[in-house]
């Protein structure tokens, strides 16, 4: 049996037999459909410069890869090579030529040459013309015309070859050949720009032999030049201070705003001043005299233009004063002043004493003369004070104002005198050995000095036991006196400085105990207290301090522990705490800084029986009169708030108080304060009562605007009922919300 061939025999056979079928298909291919095609296909073509362009060169009628050694040769049969506006590119059966910026002088022919299984030449040509595409070379977007100006032209410059043409239009419409121009590469008023040419322009570029067409949208916008329309001609600062000024323009676009000093220096960048461009705001930080006096200079600028205007600045300066100084004089000769002081205006100049109000100043009088005098930088001002007096001297202070401001400075004027002693004590009291001051008060300029005599002796001089000189914290010159009965009499204390000599008596005394009094007046005497005055007294030579009343029960053994008063004995004085309906002895005894008198005789005197309560007595406002004349007005229109003292209780505890009110009229009698006013016809008496304990007041509510009420009040005790005490009033005559 015959075998089959194997499968590697196979495979190796398959191969053969495609190659022989390749090379005799190769062999019997068409060398007439063999060739090399340029894409794109055509033998002429154009195309625009400054755009990329690639022509491709591809090997037809045969295998690809069998297309190789591809070239590239220009109009001179130079061969093409990549530089960096050309470049080539080559792959599996084809070639490219790419023109990355192709420009009007690579136009040309360009031929493709490949050989076929490196042995059959092909070749292919192309001729290529590159033109200018449309390029908008000076045509902006966004234009402006200045108003008022001639010769404006709205501008659109256009490269193109072959050449465009331009046509224009606004707001789509035709342009007005009365109005417009139509210029090379531009578009030219006849008259002069106004608000009208404004707007929307439209631009059209078509080149005829490429039949490329652009379009372009042109906005005109109409500016108008800068004008300043605010700017002071003149403004004050003050040196050292901020001055903040102002420069407004109108303009469209809104103008920049610029500013030059006196130097013309821009100073938008110069330290120490502020320029906000947009507000046209100048802020110079602290005013300088050097620099900043003179003119600035504002410039107001826009597209359309310019316009400027100066502005004077003047500095000021705050008033200083150079000269105010103390001076001395003797009373009673002349006094003068002499202010000095600078500043830009020249300050006015005002002198004033310590004790006036600081916007008051000295006017010239009788007392006090003026003279001012002024030179070109400085002002003076003196003032004279004649006849100087002690009341003279004190502190004076010169005030400088300006508009720019004010300064004061003080001077002093001391006024020289002789020794005043006239606030000495001129008697002073000892007693015993107790030691005693005698003091010397000397008011003098310059300052005194002291002697001490009594009688013909010198105790300053001299050294003396009984004496001491000394001066207190106080400068006050002061003899200390330790007596006997040698040292009573009268001293003399001497003062002297430069301006002359002063002495004054001073009498020491003794002082002693005072008399027990003799005469005591009774007042009306209440069931639990006796009222006293004491009368004609000898005071011993020093003020009564106090005194110590003794009482004692009729036919009691013991008397009571002393009871002491320092209350002035001359005033009706209360002894409390008595029995009712009892006879008492009481004696008295003064007290002053030296001791306790002895004690009065004995004065009898008796309590009076227990009672009802004293009538309470009213309390009214400081604007109020005497009760019942009815002038008395409630704060109110509808309510009254009524008050009064405790009553006396008389020798029973008051307990409560018993308080009617109701409408009155007057009668028109003028006599006793009751008799002016009677309950009105069908009123109500209202009746309350408030525990003693209580507060003694109460509120009337619910009254009558306009009306008059009287108050009947009484007190109760144990014993019964006080007498009546009246009170009128009137209620506001209209309604108050404060009544509520």
């Amino acid at each position: 049996m015959r075998s089959l061939p194997s499968c590697s025999a196979m495979a190796a056979a398959s191969i053969a037999l495609l190659q022989l079928c390749f090379f005799t298909l190769v062999s019997a291919d068409d060398h007439s459909s063999r060739a090399l095609v340029i894409y794109p296909r055509t033998d002429k073509l154009i195309a625009p410069t400054n755009t990329p362009f690639v022509l491709t060169c591809v090997g037809h009628g045969g295998e690809p890869s069998l297309f190789n050694s591809f070239k590239w040769r220009n109009s001179r049969g130079e061969e093409v090579k990549s530089n960096e506006r050309i470049r080539i590119s080559t792959e599996v059966g084809k070639t490219m030529l790419l023109f990355d910026v192709p420009s009007k002088s690579d136009s040309g022919i360009y031929e493709c040459e490949s050989n076929f299984q490196n042995s059959e030449e092909y070749k292919a040509k192309i001729e290529i013309t590159f033109f200018q595409n449309i390029e908008w070379e000076n045509c902006p977007v966004v234009q402006s015309l200045i108003k008022g100006r001639f010769d404006e032209s709205i501008h659109c410059k256009v490269a193109a070859s072959p050449s465009a043409q331009l046509s224009w239009k606004k707001g789509n419409k035709d342009i007005d050949q009365q109005r417009y121009v139509i210029e090379n590469h531009k578009l030219k008023l006849r008259y002069t720009a106004s608000e009208e040419d404004g707007g929307e322009y439209q631009v059209s570029a078509f080149v005829q032999d490429t039949g490329k067409f652009e379009f372009r949208t042109i906005n005109v916008n109409i500016h108008t030049s800068p004008k300043i329309t605010e700017l002071q001609d003149q403004v004050e600062g003050t040196e050292g201070e901020q001055l903040e000024v102002i420069c407004k323009a109108s303009g469209n676009p809104p103008p920049m705003i610029s500013w030059y000093d006196p130097k013309r220096r821009n100073l938008s960048n110069v330290g120490g001043y502020i320029v906000d461009r947009n507000t046209g705001q100048l802020t110079i930080s602290k005013v300088n005299k050097e620099v900043d006096n003179g003119y600035f200079q504002c410039v107001a600028e826009n597209p359309a233009g310019r316009d400027e205007k100066s502005l004077r600045v003047k500095i000021k300066e705050k008033p200083r004063i150079e000269v105010f100084t103390n001076i001395t004089v003797d009373q009673g000769n002349k006094a003068i002043f002499e202010c000095k002081a600078t500043g830009v205006p020249l300050p006015m100049l005002y002198i004033r004493k310590e004790n006036m109000n600081s916007k008051d100043y000295i006017i010239e009088d009788g007392k006090h003369q003026f003279e001012n005098s002024t030179d070109n930088s400085r002002t003076t001002l003196k003032m004279i004070v004649n006849n100087v007096r002690r009341s003279d001297g004190g502190l004076y202070f010169c005030a400088a104002e300006n508009s720019a401001g004010k300064a004061e400075q003080v001077g002093h004027l001391l006024v020289q005198f002789a020794p005043d002693l006239n606030k000495t004590i001129k008697e002073v009291k000892t007693w015993a050995t107790r030691p005693v001051n005698l003091t010397c008060v000397v008011e003098a300029v310059p300052n005194a000095s002291v002697s001490w005599y009594f009688g013909n002796r010198d105790l300053t001089e001299e050294n003396f036991n009984q004496y001491r000189v000394y001066n207190d914290p106080l400068g006050h010159n002061k003899l200390l006196v330790h007596p006997d009965n040698t040292v009573y009499g009268k001293y003399w204390c001497r003062a002297e400085n430069s301006q002359g000599t002063t002495s004054i008596d001073i009498k020491l005394t003794q002082a002693f105990i005072p008399d027990a009094p003799n005469q005591v007046d009774f007042k009306n005497s209440t069931p639990n207290s006796i009222r006293f005055v004491i009368r004609e007294v000898f005071d011993g030579g020093m003020p009564i301090l106090g005194f110590y009343v003794i009482y004692q029960k009729k036919n009691d053994p013991l008397p009571s522990e002393p009871v002491y008063f320092d209350t002035p004995y001359t005033i009706e004085n209360i002894l409390s705490d008595l029995q009712p309906d009892t006879e008492y002895g009481l004696k008295f005894a003064l007290r002053n800084a030296v001791g306790n008198s002895d004690y009065s005789k004995i004065f009898s005197q008796r309590t009076a029986v227990e009672s009802p309560p004293t009538p309470p007595k009213f309390i009214y406002d400081e604007d109020f009169n005497s009760p019942g004349v009815g002038d008395i007005t409630s704060s109110y229109s509808t309510r009254y708030d009524v008050r009064w003292y405790p009553a006396e209780d008389n020798g029973r505890e008051v307990e409560s108080y018993e308080l009617k009110y109701y409408e009155v009229v007057s009668t028109g009698i003028n006599s006793y304060p009751q008799s002016q006013w009677q309950k009105a016809e069908h009123a109500n008496v209202k009746q309350t009562f408030i525990d003693a304990k209580d507060s003694p007041s109460y509120s009337l509510t619910d009254l009558k605007p306009g009306t008059h009420y009287q108050i009947e009040l009484r007190a109760r005790n144990a014993i019964g009922l006080s007498d009546v005490s009246y009170l009128v009033f009137q209620t506001k005559g209209e309604f108050s919300k404060s009544s509520c």
